[in-house]
């Protein structure tokens, strides 16, 4: 059996939302949908007093490159501008930041995607000025 890509996103994000939780973030929302795109989750990290907003990438493998360097100049633009597109609806005192986390995942041999490494990059874009 074969599992097909939005299966495979999701499956990515709601490890990502574990890891979030396990390491006491709250989630606010997860696939907010604004003009620009789509932000996967939105959390908020009370030991930082940070709003999160957070990109899952799931992959197979390391094969062709790691999960987080697929995220281009375009994809980093539309997090940006849909996360602005939040805080206007949802404004905060607290400090942002975007995260990305990396998924990797093998099949449990029916076909079902079982975890086989996460990776949680805090902070992941430290240069947004030319944005």
């Amino acid at each position: 059996m074969r599992i097909d890509k939005k299966q495979i996103g999701k499956f990515g994000e709601a490890e990502a939302e574990k890891l979030l939780i396990e390491k006491d973030f709250t989630i606010i929302t997860k696939n907010y949908y604004g003009t620009h795109g789509e932000l996967d989750i939105v959390a908020l990290d009370i030991k930082n007093q940070s709003i999160v907003f957070v990109e899952v990438k799931t992959r197979k493998s390391k094969e062709f490159g790691l999960a987080s360097e697929s995220i281009g100049k375009s994809k980093l633009k539309s997090l940006v501008l849909t996360a602005k597109q939040f805080l206007l609806k949802n404004p905060t005192e607290y400090q942002i930041r975007f995260d990305v986390i990396e998924v990797y995942y093998q099949n449990d041999g029916e076909g079902n995607p079982i975890t086989a490494e996460i990776n949680h990059i805090e902070n992941a874009f430290f240069d947004l000025s030319g944005i």
